[in-house]
């Protein structure tokens, strides 16, 4: 009669334990690609229907995103570094200029009648080969020319960036500096 041998068992609780460990070994050190986006809240429905107005071309700053990459600033090349200086001059029309947005007298509240521009508007032309990144660019560059201008305005009046401010003082910065930007795309035949 033979016996029977008892295979012995293998421990496995130490292999689990460095299982777990290569885990969270991975879990940190891998970097996961982030989406590159912009976060923008889209606008209330107003229950009015408004006439179009005509729009003046004055009252309109073009980029077109040619189908290379290059941009275009109302059919001039231009670099995304300078499109930030020139949305501001746009956006605020220090000097009103008569090539700018035209400025309108407004009753703002805690500031009173000020001469804003009401009908300012980025028009940005995107051919369907361009690059998403250069996109971004140049909306990011407009977002800082607004950032800016609503920090000095906001820490001007009240001390505090833009951001830090309550959210009814917010309102009234926007009522001064409204975010306005209009987005197509380019037809075929436009874009090299």
């Amino acid at each position: 009669m033979r016996l029977k041998r008892k295979i012995p068992e293998i421990n496995s609780s130490s292999s689990a334990d460095i299982a777990f460990l290569l885990l969270i070994f991975f879990l940190l050190t891998t970097s996961m690609e982030k989406e590159k986006s912009l976060s923008h809240s889209l606008p209330e429905k107003k229950d009015e229907t408004l006439n179009p107005k005509e729009i003046k071309e004055r009252d309109v700053f073009e980029i077109t995103i040619q189908a290379d990459n290059s941009i275009l600033y109302h059919d001039e090349e231009i670099e995304p570094e300078n499109i930030k200086e020139l949305a501001e001059i746009f956006i605020a029309n220090p000097y009103e200029n008569i090539n700018l947005p035209e400025k309108f007298e407004t009753d703002i509240p805690s500031f009173g009648k000020r001469r804003i521009t009401q009908n300012h508007l980025f028009l940005i032309q995107i051919s369907p080969k361009a690059e998403y990144q250069t996109y971004i660019d140049v909306q990011s560059q407009i977002l800082a020319a607004y950032n800016k201008l609503r920090n000095e305005l906001s820490i001007q009046k009240w001390g505090k960036k833009y951001m830090d401010l309550p959210q009814e003082q917010q309102a009234v910065v926007l009522q001064i500096y409204p975010y306005k930007l209009s987005e197509a795309e380019l037809k075929e035949g436009n874009n090299s």
